[in-house]
């Protein structure tokens, strides 16, 4: 017995009633009531809407009965001598977090520079070539004389550069001759419209420069040039892109629906330090979250540790352990089947509103700890399940709006309500309102 099973046995046992002996004459009087004036099918819809009402009154009996089993801590305490065979306990005392936060900053005084020496920092020599290779790779495939030249790639990048500060219509447009409104006199000299359209139509990698290539440079350009801070967040990108290409998804109720997915690793600044590129090929979500952990510069930090946040996509309880080794702290949420016996069949059924139960993993040296919290939504009452290093589930005090009110003009009140300290904290490094 586990969950709203136990609870509704319990209190139906409590209860100690039968629906059908007890209202018998009840039933009896309605149907000599109805009969001598209503048709049959009538007298059947009375009698079914007569049951309704009985078992209406007797679930909200029941559902008081389960109520006060709750605040009794009954059915928790069973539940915990049933946790503490597969190594779950009860949080007692406060146990010390390993957690610095370290703000991320540039290396090597970027601040400073400007925007062309930034520029010439990530397309040094070695990317520079390999992207001016695959130009004159397709060049010589179209039998094209003319090479791609050094200087022209820096033109080539300029004229990119601009249509993203006056974008127009249409790539044409950028050449218009003696037109008021379209055209741009930056372009014009810098390249021809036929010499831009080669460059472009010729962007195509090849066997000999891969994809994998050029963004392997890139990353570690990023990697170079900053200083990583403490608290990171693991999360899914869509790179807007409508062109052909194998690896393309379409998400409809994202933002961007069509485009690239990228799985980035942030940092409090919002700066991406690394990424993978989704290739339309599943990989187990475990591994994902250690191949990106990796990337972190674990083995030059002593001062602190790093603190992944991910959402309910990448959590379960398969990476602790891993994660634990390489000496990175976690905060992940979790669906309510991972895994079930904790969350769905266990701290969910159970919890109040706007309460929340934390478990440890170890009594006397807990590496992590669940924290379950019953929180209000706009679509009513849900459970946030969290599986993380952070122990700290004090009670914290938050600003939010009245969502449980039916009142359109009540809802836009704010109201204070109290929530543990790791989901606080969580909400706030991955942008949420939780």
């Amino acid at each position: 017995m586990e969950g709203l099973n136990v609870l509704s046995e319990v209190a139906t046992e409590r209860l100690k009633i039968n629906i059908n002996e007890r209202n018998k004459p009840t039933l009896k009087r309605k149907f000599e009531s109805v009969e001598n004036t209503a048709g049959k099918y009538k007298i059947q819809k009375k009698l079914t809407f007569h049951n309704k009402k009985i078992l209406l009154k007797f679930n909200s009996r029941k559902s008081d009965i389960i109520n006060n089993l709750i605040e009794s801590n009954d059915l928790f305490g069973e539940l915990l001598d049933k946790l503490k065979k597969k190594g779950w306990f009860e949080k007692c005392q406060e146990v010390e977090n390993k957690i610095n936060f370290v703000k991320g900053l540039p290396k090597n005084n970027c601040e400073k520079i400007s925007i062309i020496d930034s520029f010439n920092r990530l397309m040094d020599g070695e990317l520079k070539q390999k992207l001016i290779k695959i130009i004159n790779d397709e060049f010589q495939k179209k039998q094209i004389n003319e090479k791609f030249s050094n200087q022209e790639f820096n033109k080539f990048f300029a004229i990119f550069l601009t249509m993203g500060l006056c974008p127009q219509p249409n790539l044409k447009y950028y050449w218009k001759k003696n037109d008021f409104i379209y055209g741009n006199k930056l372009i014009k000299i810098l390249l021809s419209r036929n010499r831009f359209s080669q460059i472009h139509s010729s962007w195509r990698f090849s066997n000999s420069v891969t994809i994998d290539e050029i963004l392997d440079l890139i990353q570690s350009k990023f990697q170079k040039e900053w200083e990583i801070g403490s608290h990171v967040t693991l999360d899914e990108t869509i790179i807007k892109f409508f062109g052909r290409i194998f690896f393309s998804v379409k998400i409809p109720r994202k933002p961007i629906s069509t485009g690239i997915k990228v799985w980035t690793l942030c940092d409090n600044t919002t700066y991406v330090y690394s990424w993978s590129l989704y290739k339309g090929i599943y990989e187990e979500v475990y591994k994902l979250v250690l191949r990106m952990a990796k990337t972190l510069p674990i083995q030059n930090k002593k001062n602190f540790f790093f603190h992944i946040f991910g959402d309910s996509y990448f959590g379960s309880d398969k990476i602790t352990e891993d994660l634990h080794k390489l000496k990175v702290n976690f905060s992940f949420l979790c669906k309510s089947d991972r895994p079930s016996y904790l969350f769905k069949k266990g701290l969910n059924p159970i919890l109040e509103k706007g309460k929340w139960k934390t478990l440890i993993n170890d009594k006397n040296n807990p590496k992590y700890c669940v924290t379950s919290f019953k929180d209000i939504n706009k679509r009513g009452f849900t459970c946030v399940n969290m599986i993380t290093t952070n122990f700290d589930d004090s009670t914290k005090e938050i600003e939010r709006r009245n969502f449980k009110d039916r009142n359109p003009n009540n809802r836009k009140k704010i109201i204070l309500v109290n929530k543990p300290q790791n989901i606080v904290e969580y909400g706030n490094n991955m942008g949420l309102y939780l």
